[in-house]
């Protein structure tokens, strides 16, 4: 039981630095997350996924049919495709959208380009944040860690029954 237990612990580890120096490593490097909660760039980018924003582009690089990501007057976020590129800013619209959003970026809350995403990730994320999600995280957390004391190390054990072996023999 403690070696499955060792070999779980090790693969959570893992899974958890990979995630941490990946996005960390992407976020250095200008390539910011962001959650798209609606589905106005639908079936491009899904409701629910992790966005990747690259801030290094400039404003004057975006070119018709790129997807950027803007502030919109209420301060959100906003990722959708540019279809017009013109001297006043750019015209951008979400893929399942009808109609143009007009002229809503410029280079003021012009924010970056979209890299790619991750499908759901966002879902999790949103789940883990919430106050449900935190009590569900450390609850988790504390459980795992008495279990890796209630199984106890095999080592210990294995050093009793060699001791009770060489004291009756």
């Amino acid at each position: 039981m403690r070696k499955v237990y060792d070999i779980l612990t090790g693969v959570i580890l893992v899974i958890c630095l990979v995630c941490i120096v990946g996005i960390g490593g992407l976020y250095l490097m200008g390539k910011t997350p962001r959650v798209i909660v609606s589905g106005s760039m639908e079936p491009e980018i899904h409701t629910g996924s992790l966005a990747f924003i690259d801030t290094n582009v400039s404003y004057e690089d975006i070119e018709e049919n790129d997807i950027v990501a803007f502030e919109n007057e209420n301060g959100d976020m906003v990722v959708h495709r540019a279809i017009a590129v013109t001297d006043g800013g750019i015209e951008t619209q979400g893929d399942a959208n009808d109609v143009s959003d007009g002229v809503t970026t410029t280079e003021d809350n012009f924010y970056g380009q979209y890299l790619f995403s991750i499908p759901n990730i966002g879902y999790l994320l949103f789940a883990i944040k919430s106050r449900r999600g935190i009590i569900i995280c450390v609850t988790a957390i504390i459980v795992y860690a008495l279990l890796g004391v209630i199984i106890g190390d095999d080592s210990d054990k294995d050093k009793e029954k060699q001791e009770t072996k060489e004291a009756t023999s």
